[in-house]
């Protein structure tokens, strides 16, 4: 029996939805920090930024490019602005949780 291409297997639907959640995720956390934090405010809404406007390159790059059979130059460049912006947003995320971890466990052991 043949496997059909166009339909989605489970972990391909699970790996889809894990990277969405991840993403937005990132996104409304950055977005949500840009806007209360005190010292990186600008940090913050940069890495949104980035997303945003890395997702929307690559949405926009597929309606102009379907005559390539190449990957589109401006679809690559977006998802790499993504991947940076998603990359800040986690890297600053954790910093937040491990400052706050550590100033939690400073607090108590004194």
């Amino acid at each position: 029996m043949e496997s059909d291409p166009n339909v989605w297997t489970n972990s391909e639907l699970i790996s889809l939805a894990m990277v969405a959640g991840l993403y937005l995720l990132g996104l409304v956390f950055s977005v949500w920090s840009g806007f209360r934090a005190m010292k990186w405010r600008i940090y913050w809404k940069t890495c949104a930024a980035m997303m945003l406007v890395g997702a929307l390159g690559a949405l926009v790059s597929s309606f102009y490019s379907l005559d390539e059979i190449d990957m589109p130059t401006i679809f690559d460049l977006s998802l790499w602005l993504l991947l940076a912006g998603q990359s800040g947003a986690v890297i600053g995320a954790c910093w937040v949780g491990c400052s706050r971890l550590s100033q939690r466990l400073t607090k108590t052991s004194l």
